[in-house]
């Protein structure tokens, strides 16, 4: 791997571009770049390396319901949203999502 190409995977890995796609576009294989991108501490998932909005830093700390601080501690799972199930319950009565209900007929010969 030459310098180029390391300086180019740095670049694509902080603008959010996966393994498999760094790697063909350098024509490197997909391990060679996921073991320089562990090395320099770029791993994980893409998407999480793009800079972080404020609003997303601030939707990630208060309950989506009521407002309030969610003490979280961190964990590899997915985080919190609502402080509790009870928030979670009134944001879904109180935001319904609509889905299309795709009906099918049957013509019987």
């Amino acid at each position: 791997m030459t310098d180029d190409q390391k300086d180019k995977i740095i670049e694509l890995r902080k603008i959010g571009i996966g393994y498999r796609s760094i790697a063909a576009a350098l024509d490197l294989s997909r391990d060679k770049v996921r073991n320089f991108c562990k090395a320099q501490g770029l791993d994980g998932y893409g998407a999480e390396l793009k800079k972080k909005k404020e609003d997303d830093i601030y939707s990630k700390e208060f309950c989506k319901n009521c407002g309030t601080r969610i003490n979280e501690k961190p964990t590899g799972g997915r985080p919190k949203v609502y402080c509790s199930q009870k928030c979670k319950r009134k944001w879904e009565e109180t935001h319904p999502t609509m889905y299309q209900c795709v009906l099918l007929l049957w013509n019987r010969i």
